[in-house]
């Protein structure tokens, strides 16, 4: 579909050599999301955008290659926990120089047709931010759903093309993911589970849970993840809540000591369990 509507408008006025073909590699990147599972329907629908980059291959002759159009297709994608249906923004860098643009829309995709003239032709000989997809999760699957999703991005037909004069381009696509992480919420520094945040009892409780064996173990590592690092570590999470309480220290990243709430960083220490002040 792309290189049919592609050649039709490069055809008045770029030579192409048919039996020339470089190759693009095309790459979806990696998005990791959490969410709360107890939250309202309203608050487990929102949107999810994935940057699709472009870099043409080294091994190409005469790279590297001006672009002089290309053409982005993408069919619509549905997975019972995102949907996609349509081409989101061009980064800044494509866009800018454009000439000519048109979206276009069939029956089972989308896409957007591009055009540049010199000297204001784009470069690919590095890794280059082309566009972002943006899905849309499924309220209703995420809902109570304690467990989680990755979703590969897999295509069954994946139509970009680059046209750099050298007659249609081979396009090789590398898939993302989306990783929607389940995050209990909960309160940061109540290391004990109570509800509450005490930076003398909860300090204790995590400096015993480091260095007594068969102490009790955090019921939520966020909790515990005083300043949100990614990892619980007894010495350092303890010294911070108590610098943060006694010395005017930094305070505790989101959610914070005072409101339930969940971890936004998406790291996927988790929690097993609510505070009861939580739930």
């Amino acid at each position: 579909m792309v290189a049919a509507i592609l050649g039709g408008v490069l055809a008045g006025g770029v030579t192409t050599r048919a039996e020339a073909q470089n190759t693009y590699l095309w790459t979806a990147g990696d998005v990791e999301v959490n969410y709360d599972p107890t939250a309202d329907l309203a608050e487990l629908e929102f949107s999810i955008a994935v940057t699709v980059s472009v870099q043409e291959s080294d091994e190409n002759d005469s790279f590297p290659h001006d672009t002089l159009g290309f053409a982005i297709e993408s069919p619509a994608y549905d997975d019972e926990a995102i949907t996609y249906e349509f081409v989101a923004e061009l980064s800044d860098n494509v866009a800018d120089r454009l000439v000519f643009i048109s979206y276009f829309e069939t029956e089972d995709s989308v896409g957007a047709v591009g055009l540049y003239s010199p000297p204001n032709y784009l470069a690919l000989e590095e890794d280059t931010e082309f566009y972002t997809l943006e899905f849309s999760t499924d309220a209703e699957f995420l809902s109570n759903n304690v467990n989680g999703v990755t979703i590969n991005l897999e295509f069954d037909t994946f139509g970009n093309r680059i046209s750099d004069g050298d007659g249609e381009s081979e396009t090789i696509f590398s898939g993302g993911s989306i990783t929607l992480n389940p995050v209990l919420r909960f309160l940061r520094g109540d290391v004990d589970g109570n509800g509450t945040v005490s930076a003398v009892v909860d300090s204790i409780a995590l400096l015993e849970f480091g260095f007594i064996p068969g102490s009790a173990v955090p019921p939520c590592a966020d909790a515990a993840d005083f300043d949100d690092s990614g990892v619980v570590s007894p010495l350092t999470d303890s010294f911070a809540l108590l610098l943060w309480a006694f010395s005017g220290g930094a305070p505790p990243p989101a959610p914070g000591a005072f409101s339930c709430g969940i971890d936004l960083t998406g790291d996927r220490i988790g929690c097993t369990t609510a505070a009861e002040a939580c739930e």
